[in-house]
C-alpha cells in the first residue's frame, strides 16, 4: 500500500500541475513562460516525450505481466510494475499539458473521437496499473496468489497498449 500512496501522490501532483498549465490565462504565470510552453518548440518536445513515455509504460506493464513471480524473482516483477505505474502517471500529465485542448475542447468544437478514446483508454489503464501496485500479491503464487492484482495489472497494461493502437 505504501507504493500505491507514492504513485498516487505523483499522479496527483502531475495532474494538478498539468491542469494549471492548461487553464493558465496569463495572470497566474508569466506570459513568456506560457508562450514557450504553448509554442511549437515545446509542443514538439512534449510530443516526443509523450510518445516515448507511452511506449515505455505499455512495454513495462506488459513486461510486469510476462515476468510474473512464478517465472522470475519477485523484485524484478515489482520493479517493472512500479516503473509502469509511475511512467504511465507521468505520461498522463504530459499528455494533458500537450494535448489537453484536443480532448477538452470548447463547447462549440467537437473533440475528435480518436483523441478522446486514446485519452480515456490511457487514463483508465494508468489508474488500473496504479491500483494493481496497491493490491500486490502477498505470496509468490503468481496469478493464483491474488487474482485482483493480476487482473488489474493485465487490464491496465492492455488498455495502455491498446490506446497506442488508436494513434497509429
Amino acid at each position: 500500500m505504501n507504493r500505491l500512496r507514492k504513485v498516487g501522490v505523483i499522479m496527483l501532483l502531475v495532474v494538478i500541475v498539468s491542469t494549471q498549465l492548461i487553464a493558465a490565462d496569463g495572470d497566474s504565470l508569466s506570459p513568456s513562460f506560457l508562450e514557450y510552453m504553448r509554442g511549437p518548440e515545446m509542443y514538439s518536445v512534449l510530443q516526443d516525450t509523450h510518445k516515448i513515455l507511452g511506449y515505455t509504460s505499455a512495454a513495462l506493464g506488459i513486461a510486469a505481466c510476462v515476468f510474473n513471480p512464478v517465472l522470475v524473482d519477485d523484485d524484478l516483477h515489482n520493479m517493472f510494475g512500479s516503473a509502469a505505474a509511475i511512467s504511465s502517471a507521468v505520461n498522463i500529465g504530459v499528455g494533458l499539458v500537450n494535448y489537453g485542448d484536443r480532448v477538452f475542447s470548447p463547447e462549440h468544437e467537437k473533440a475528435a473521437t480518436r483523441d478522446v478514446l486514446h485519452a480515456a483508454l490511457s487514463v483508465a489503464g494508468s489508474i488500473l496499473m496504479i491500483a494493481a501496485t496497491g493490491v500486490e500479491a502477498e505470496d509468490d503464487e503468481g496469478f493464483s496468489g491474488n487474482f485482483a492484482h493480476a487482473a488489474l495489472g493485465i487490464a491496465g497494461a492492455g488498455l495502455m497498449a491498446s490506446s497506442i493502437v488508436f494513434e497509429w
